[in-house]
Protein backbone atom coordinates (compact mmCIF):
# COMPACT_ATOMS: atom_id res chain seq x y z
CA UNK A 1 0.00 0.00 0.00
CA UNK A 2 2.34 2.08 0.86
CA UNK A 3 4.95 1.52 -2.17
CA UNK A 4 1.69 2.24 -4.38
CA UNK A 5 1.15 5.70 -2.55
CA UNK A 6 5.06 6.44 -3.22
CA UNK A 7 4.69 5.58 -6.77
CA UNK A 8 1.27 7.34 -7.25
CA UNK A 9 3.19 10.65 -5.61
CA UNK A 10 5.77 10.24 -7.77
CA UNK A 11 3.91 10.09 -11.14
CA UNK A 12 0.93 12.63 -10.06
CA UNK A 13 3.41 15.09 -7.93
CA UNK A 14 1.19 17.83 -5.70
CA UNK A 15 0.94 20.98 -7.84
CA UNK A 16 0.93 22.98 -5.02
CA UNK A 17 4.07 21.67 -3.54
CA UNK A 18 5.59 22.43 -7.42
CA UNK A 19 4.62 25.65 -7.77
CA UNK A 20 5.46 26.79 -3.77
CA UNK A 21 9.43 25.08 -5.04
CA UNK A 22 9.06 27.29 -8.06
CA UNK A 23 8.52 30.47 -6.50
CA UNK A 24 10.75 30.03 -3.75
CA UNK A 25 13.51 28.83 -6.61
CA UNK A 26 12.65 32.16 -8.26
CA UNK A 27 13.07 34.46 -5.19
CA UNK A 28 16.24 32.89 -4.62
CA UNK A 29 17.43 33.36 -7.89
CA UNK A 30 16.12 37.32 -8.08
CA UNK A 31 17.92 37.79 -4.61
CA UNK A 32 21.33 36.35 -5.98
CA UNK A 33 21.27 38.89 -9.04
CA UNK A 34 19.76 41.65 -6.78
CA UNK A 35 22.72 40.99 -4.65
CA UNK A 36 25.11 40.73 -7.67
CA UNK A 37 24.38 43.63 -9.64
CA UNK A 38 23.97 46.01 -6.35
CA UNK A 39 28.20 44.60 -6.05
CA UNK A 40 28.30 45.65 -9.38
CA UNK A 41 26.29 49.10 -8.80
CA UNK A 42 28.84 49.74 -6.00
CA UNK A 43 32.36 49.14 -8.35
CA UNK A 44 30.19 51.36 -11.36
CA UNK A 45 30.16 54.21 -8.89
CA UNK A 46 33.67 53.66 -7.56
CA UNK A 47 35.07 53.12 -10.55
CA UNK A 48 32.91 56.85 -12.09
CA UNK A 49 34.11 58.99 -9.18
CA UNK A 50 38.18 57.98 -9.38
CA UNK A 51 38.28 57.62 -13.59
CA UNK A 52 36.39 60.72 -13.60
CA UNK A 53 35.51 60.14 -18.00
CA UNK A 54 32.77 59.43 -20.14
CA UNK A 55 33.00 55.99 -20.20
CA UNK A 56 33.07 55.60 -16.74
CA UNK A 57 29.95 57.24 -16.55
CA UNK A 58 28.04 55.43 -19.05
CA UNK A 59 29.12 52.49 -17.55
CA UNK A 60 27.67 53.58 -13.67
CA UNK A 61 24.51 54.61 -16.08
CA UNK A 62 24.14 51.02 -17.50
CA UNK A 63 24.86 49.62 -13.74
CA UNK A 64 21.96 52.06 -11.96
CA UNK A 65 19.62 50.97 -14.60
CA UNK A 66 20.05 47.26 -14.79
CA UNK A 67 20.08 47.16 -10.52
CA UNK A 68 17.05 49.72 -10.98
CA UNK A 69 15.21 47.08 -13.16
CA UNK A 70 15.84 44.51 -10.32
CA UNK A 71 15.58 46.27 -7.43
CA UNK A 72 11.98 46.90 -8.90
CA UNK A 73 10.77 43.30 -8.83
CA UNK A 74 11.94 42.68 -4.90
CA UNK A 75 9.09 43.12 -2.15
CA UNK A 76 8.45 46.75 -0.87
CA UNK A 77 5.96 49.08 0.82
CA UNK A 78 5.57 50.89 -2.34
CA UNK A 79 5.21 47.96 -4.35
CA UNK A 80 2.69 46.66 -2.18
CA UNK A 81 0.22 49.74 -2.26
CA UNK A 82 0.16 50.00 -5.82
CA UNK A 83 -0.74 46.33 -6.17
CA UNK A 84 -3.45 46.94 -3.86
CA UNK A 85 -4.96 50.07 -5.74
CA UNK A 86 -4.35 48.05 -9.41
CA UNK A 87 -6.13 44.63 -8.22
CA UNK A 88 -8.90 46.30 -6.60
CA UNK A 89 -9.61 49.59 -8.71
CA UNK A 90 -9.93 50.21 -12.37
CA UNK A 91 -7.48 51.62 -14.39
CA UNK A 92 -6.08 51.71 -17.95
CA UNK A 93 -2.93 49.84 -18.50
CA UNK A 94 -1.80 53.50 -19.88
CA UNK A 95 -3.01 55.17 -16.18
CA UNK A 96 -1.22 52.23 -14.07
CA UNK A 97 1.76 52.21 -16.25
CA UNK A 98 1.96 56.40 -15.38
CA UNK A 99 1.08 55.34 -11.84
CA UNK A 100 4.53 53.51 -11.57
CA UNK A 101 6.71 55.72 -13.48
CA UNK A 102 5.55 58.70 -10.76
CA UNK A 103 5.76 56.98 -8.17
CA UNK A 104 9.36 55.07 -8.72
CA UNK A 105 10.46 58.94 -10.31
CA UNK A 106 8.98 61.04 -7.21
CA UNK A 107 10.83 58.92 -4.99
CA UNK A 108 14.04 59.08 -6.82
CA UNK A 109 13.84 63.05 -6.91
CA UNK A 110 12.57 63.08 -3.06
CA UNK A 111 15.27 60.91 -1.84
CA UNK A 112 18.02 63.27 -3.49
CA UNK A 113 16.11 66.28 -2.07
CA UNK A 114 15.96 64.87 1.20
CA UNK A 115 19.69 64.26 1.27
CA UNK A 116 20.95 67.07 -0.68
CA UNK A 117 18.54 69.53 1.06
CA UNK A 118 19.24 68.65 4.60
CA UNK A 119 21.10 71.60 5.79
CA UNK A 120 18.56 73.80 5.13
CA UNK A 121 15.61 71.53 7.08
CA UNK A 122 17.52 69.62 9.35
CA UNK A 123 17.20 72.81 11.99
CA UNK A 124 13.31 71.74 12.00
CA UNK A 125 13.31 68.38 13.34
CA UNK A 126 17.27 66.63 14.21
CA UNK A 127 20.56 67.41 12.90
CA UNK A 128 21.39 63.59 12.31
CA UNK A 129 20.09 62.04 9.00
CA UNK A 130 18.54 59.48 10.25
CA UNK A 131 15.75 61.09 11.70
CA UNK A 132 15.29 62.71 8.43
CA UNK A 133 14.79 59.45 6.61
CA UNK A 134 12.29 58.38 9.47
CA UNK A 135 10.36 61.16 9.56
CA UNK A 136 9.97 60.95 5.86
CA UNK A 137 8.72 57.32 5.94
CA UNK A 138 6.67 58.09 8.24
CA UNK A 139 4.60 61.25 6.45
CA UNK A 140 4.47 58.79 3.46
CA UNK A 141 3.05 56.03 5.46
CA UNK A 142 0.17 58.70 6.86
CA UNK A 143 -0.01 60.18 3.20
CA UNK A 144 -0.73 56.16 2.08
CA UNK A 145 -2.89 55.66 4.85
CA UNK A 146 -4.82 59.26 4.12
CA UNK A 147 -5.57 58.10 0.33
CA UNK A 148 -6.21 54.73 1.34
CA UNK A 149 -9.24 55.98 3.41
CA UNK A 150 -10.26 58.41 0.56
CA UNK A 151 -10.17 55.38 -1.60
CA UNK A 152 -12.17 53.90 0.78
CA UNK A 153 -15.18 55.80 1.07
CA UNK A 154 -15.28 56.17 -3.04
CA UNK A 155 -15.54 52.22 -2.85
CA UNK A 156 -17.81 52.05 -0.38
CA UNK A 157 -20.41 54.67 -1.89
CA UNK A 158 -20.27 52.78 -5.37
CA UNK A 159 -20.81 49.61 -3.25
CA UNK A 160 -24.03 51.01 -1.49
CA UNK A 161 -25.17 52.09 -5.25
CA UNK A 162 -24.31 48.81 -6.43
CA UNK A 163 -26.61 47.31 -4.01
CA UNK A 164 -29.41 49.88 -4.06
CA UNK A 165 -29.14 51.81 -7.00
CA UNK A 166 -31.08 51.36 -9.80
CA UNK A 167 -28.04 52.75 -12.41
CA UNK A 168 -24.66 52.83 -11.30
CA UNK A 169 -22.37 55.36 -12.48
CA UNK A 170 -18.66 54.85 -13.35
CA UNK A 171 -16.06 54.94 -10.44
CA UNK A 172 -14.42 58.26 -10.78
CA UNK A 173 -10.31 57.62 -10.95
CA UNK A 174 -8.25 59.90 -8.62
CA UNK A 175 -5.66 61.68 -8.97
CA UNK A 176 -2.71 59.79 -9.94
CA UNK A 177 -0.37 62.41 -9.06
CA UNK A 178 -0.79 63.04 -5.45
CA UNK A 179 -0.88 58.98 -4.81
CA UNK A 180 2.46 58.57 -6.44
CA UNK A 181 3.61 61.47 -4.67
CA UNK A 182 2.35 59.94 -1.09
CA UNK A 183 4.25 56.87 -2.29
CA UNK A 184 6.86 58.70 -2.71
CA UNK A 185 8.14 60.68 -0.11
CA UNK A 186 9.29 57.15 1.52
CA UNK A 187 12.71 57.49 0.66
CA UNK A 188 14.92 54.81 -1.07
CA UNK A 189 17.47 53.55 1.38
CA UNK A 190 20.21 52.62 -1.37
CA UNK A 191 19.93 55.73 -2.80
CA UNK A 192 19.92 57.54 0.66
CA UNK A 193 23.53 55.57 1.31
CA UNK A 194 24.59 56.48 -2.39
CA UNK A 195 23.72 59.82 -1.84
CA UNK A 196 25.57 60.52 1.33
CA UNK A 197 28.99 58.41 0.45
CA UNK A 198 29.49 60.41 -2.92
CA UNK A 199 28.59 63.91 -0.81
CA UNK A 200 31.45 63.18 1.80
CA UNK A 201 33.75 61.26 -1.03
CA UNK A 202 33.41 65.04 -2.77
CA UNK A 203 31.69 63.60 -5.79
CA UNK A 204 27.98 64.25 -5.13
CA UNK A 205 27.08 64.36 -8.97
CA UNK A 206 29.00 60.96 -9.44
CA UNK A 207 25.92 59.68 -6.66
CA UNK A 208 23.20 61.77 -8.82
CA UNK A 209 23.69 59.75 -11.80
CA UNK A 210 23.86 56.47 -10.32
CA UNK A 211 20.17 57.82 -8.19
CA UNK A 212 19.19 59.19 -11.26
CA UNK A 213 19.59 55.78 -13.69
CA UNK A 214 18.49 53.53 -10.32
CA UNK A 215 15.17 55.25 -9.98
CA UNK A 216 15.13 55.52 -14.19
CA UNK A 217 15.38 51.76 -14.05
CA UNK A 218 13.17 51.13 -11.14
CA UNK A 219 10.69 53.01 -13.06
CA UNK A 220 10.65 50.92 -15.80
CA UNK A 221 10.65 48.02 -13.53
CA UNK A 222 7.42 49.11 -11.62
CA UNK A 223 5.94 50.82 -14.34
CA UNK A 224 5.58 47.09 -16.28
CA UNK A 225 4.18 45.72 -13.07
CA UNK A 226 1.45 48.10 -13.17
CA UNK A 227 0.68 47.75 -16.52
CA UNK A 228 0.09 44.35 -16.32
CA UNK A 229 -1.97 44.30 -13.16
CA UNK A 230 -3.94 46.70 -14.76
CA UNK A 231 -4.47 44.55 -17.73
CA UNK A 232 -5.15 41.60 -15.77
CA UNK A 233 -7.68 43.78 -14.50
CA UNK A 234 -9.36 45.48 -17.27
CA UNK A 235 -10.00 41.43 -18.68
CA UNK A 236 -11.80 40.39 -15.14
CA UNK A 237 -13.37 43.66 -15.26
CA UNK A 238 -14.35 42.75 -19.04
CA UNK A 239 -16.06 39.27 -17.97
CA UNK A 240 -17.69 41.13 -15.12
CA UNK A 241 -20.00 43.28 -17.01
CA UNK A 242 -21.21 40.08 -18.95
CA UNK A 243 -21.63 38.17 -15.94
CA UNK A 244 -24.34 40.56 -14.47
CA UNK A 245 -25.10 42.36 -11.46
CA UNK A 246 -23.72 39.94 -8.95
CA UNK A 247 -20.22 40.51 -10.77
CA UNK A 248 -20.26 44.13 -10.09
CA UNK A 249 -21.36 43.71 -6.15
CA UNK A 250 -18.21 41.37 -5.86
CA UNK A 251 -15.88 44.08 -8.01
CA UNK A 252 -17.35 46.32 -5.62
CA UNK A 253 -16.80 44.55 -2.86
CA UNK A 254 -13.39 43.81 -3.78
CA UNK A 255 -12.42 47.83 -4.15
CA UNK A 256 -13.56 47.94 -1.27
CA UNK A 257 -11.11 45.15 0.60
CA UNK A 258 -8.39 47.13 -1.31
CA UNK A 259 -9.03 50.14 -0.49
CA UNK A 260 -9.05 48.92 3.59
CA UNK A 261 -5.80 46.99 2.56
CA UNK A 262 -3.78 50.32 1.29
CA UNK A 263 -5.14 51.88 4.71
CA UNK A 264 -3.99 48.78 6.65
CA UNK A 265 -0.39 49.34 5.19
CA UNK A 266 -0.22 52.23 6.03
CA UNK A 267 -0.80 52.04 9.66
CA UNK A 268 1.94 49.32 9.62
CA UNK A 269 4.21 51.36 8.20
CA UNK A 270 4.46 53.94 11.07
CA UNK A 271 5.57 50.88 13.31
CA UNK A 272 9.05 49.93 12.32
CA UNK A 273 8.58 46.81 14.63
CA UNK A 274 5.36 45.84 13.28
CA UNK A 275 6.51 46.24 9.78
CA UNK A 276 9.28 44.30 10.24
CA UNK A 277 6.90 41.46 11.70
CA UNK A 278 4.47 41.63 9.00
CA UNK A 279 7.02 41.53 6.53
CA UNK A 280 9.05 38.07 8.18
CA UNK A 281 5.25 36.65 8.20
CA UNK A 282 4.66 37.32 4.54
CA UNK A 283 8.03 36.26 3.50
CA UNK A 284 8.38 32.62 5.47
Amino acid sequence: MEMTEHLASAAYPDPWASMVSAMDALIAWVETQQAELFRAFVDAIGIAAFSANLAGTLDLVVAGLIYGIFHAIGPGPGKAVLAAYLVSHPATPRRAIFLGLAAALAQGLFTTLLILGRSAIAPWFDSRIGHAVTLAEDASAVAVALVGAVLLAKAARRLHHVLFAPETPPPKPINLLWFAAAIGLRPDLVGVVVLLSTHGLGVTWIGLVGVAAMAAGTACGVALLCGTLAATRSALAWISRIAGRWARIGGAGVSVAGAFGIVFIGLILLDSELTGRTTALITQ
